[in-house]
């Protein structure tokens, strides 16, 4: 019999599901069944999930994006020095719509994550309902419309 191993985290990356995958093996033997059975994975990231408005008057409306900064930064000095980093993202089947949050990387301040709609998902909701995702950490949470 020939033995080959499969490393299901290669795969994954092969095919760029998301950036988060953990890797897992398993042994396959030609002309058996391996049963990898039920393993939970816990992800590198954690969710926020919150509702936030601006009123003015009788008006209300959701904000555009929602950032999660570090509290040991500035917010004017975060964007500078930025570069846009990996996305990380959860399946609608989770929450109400695709959860997406695209990383940015400053090299002073460390991570903070920005969550807004796109064309293909909704972060944030007409009623101002949102959901992110982010490192370990305590961050600011700054609203733009």
């Amino acid at each position: 019999m020939n033995k080959k191993t499969l490393t299901l985290g290669a795969i994954l990356a092969l095919i760029a599901l998301t950036p988060l995958a953990k890797s897992l093996t398993a042994t396959i033997t030609e002309g058996t069944i391996t049963d990898v059975a039920v393993k939970q994975i816990l992800t590198n990231f954690g969710m926020i999930t919150g509702e936030i408005n601006f009123k003015l008057g009788n008006f209300s409306w959701q904000p555009v994006e929602v950032w999660l900064l570090p509290t040991d930064t500035d917010p004017d000095s975060f964007k500078s020095n930025v570069s846009m980093g990996e996305t990380l993202e959860l399946p609608a089947n989770i929450t109400w719509s695709t959860c997406r949050t695209a990383v940015y990387h400053n090299k002073t301040f460390g991570d903070g994550f920005k969550i807004y709609n796109t064309g293909t998902s909704i972060q944030i909701q007409p009623s101002g309902k949102f959901c992110g995702l982010a490192y370990n950490g305590t961050f600011y949470i700054l609203a733009n419309y």
